[in-house]
């Protein structure tokens, strides 16, 4: 089976199927998310994002950190770089970034405008940061020395996943949704230490509610244009390894289980220092 197809498997995972560890962490996620949101709250980057959500106008789908409302593309972009902007979120080493700044703004925005469970909304996030961090092991450490924002890249697919799943997306659509991604994904680490930092969580988390929407409307891409020829990883990292990515499938364990949370609101690698 090539990796996409294992990657759709992964996506469409039934609720039941879910690791339960994998999913009391999630919600711990979710916790930690919601407090990083909140204290950003107050930051300049995020208050130009809400002028900018102000400016553009639109549906009131989903809520934005500070208290508008806005459509859920939106509301998704402006919330995963509010609640990055002061690095004080969640780290997965083996994905190499952070995975709920980009993948719950989009869960959240999707979840509201679909106006579904909560419970719905930690599962399509659970799964959504199994597929970034299986998608960013196969791109490896090699993509990220080499410029790539793993947060924003990897984790705009776990994003378009997680929206996916709560759109209701079907095999052909979710297909079609991470081959839109790979076209979409992007984020450098020469943004760090401006505020285009956190923006790249909040790219993540919009490219992911695009991409699900438009695969929604039956919106084609590329059959694979996450590992097929010039796709995502094929451009991005030519070192790419598959075998690394599934050698714990899924189903014996969620690699989410090794998620970590910060003491210190820095890089995750300045941690040990500082203690």
């Amino acid at each position: 089976m090539a990796f996409i197809d294992d990657i759709i498997v992964l996506a469409q995972t039934p609720s039941q199927d879910i690791s339960k560890s994998a999913l009391t962490l999630a919600g711990f996620s979710l916790l930690d998310w919601i407090v990083c949101g909140r204290a950003g709250i107050s930051e300049p980057l995020s208050r130009k994002l809400r002028q900018l959500a102000e400016k553009e106008a639109g549906a009131t789908e989903a809520s934005v950190f500070g208290g508008a409302r806005a459509p859920a593309r939106m509301a998704a972009l402006v919330n995963g770089a509010t609640s990055h902007a002061l690095d004080f979120d969640d780290t997965h080493f083996a994905h190499i970034g952070h995975l709920s700044v980009g993948i719950y703004p989009a869960a959240l925005s999707a979840g509201e405008e679909r106006d579904v469970s909560v419970r719905d909304v930690i599962a399509a996030f659970t799964v959504g940061a199994e597929v970034a961090i299986r998608i960013g092991m196969v791109l490896g450490a090699e993509h990220y020395n080499h410029g790539f924002h793993q947060t924003a890249t990897a984790g705009a697919f776990g994003a378009t996943v997680a929206a996916g799943r709560l759109y209701g997306l079907t095999d052909v659509q979710m297909r079609n949704a991470i081959g839109l991604c790979a076209t979409r994904a992007s984020g450098l680490k020469s943004q760090f230490g401006t505020m285009g930092k956190p923006y790249n969580a909040g790219i993540a988390a919009s490219n992911g509610v695009e991409c699900a929407q438009l695969a929604a409307l039956d919106f084609t891409s590329a059959a694979d244009a996450l590992m097929g020829e010039q796709g995502f990883v094929e451009t991005h990292n030519k070192g790419g390894d598959v075998a690394t990515a599934w050698e714990i499938p899924p189903g014996k364990k969620f690699l989410f289980e090794d998620n970590k949370y910060k003491l210190h609101a820095c890089c995750h690698g300045l941690h040990a220092m500082i203690e």
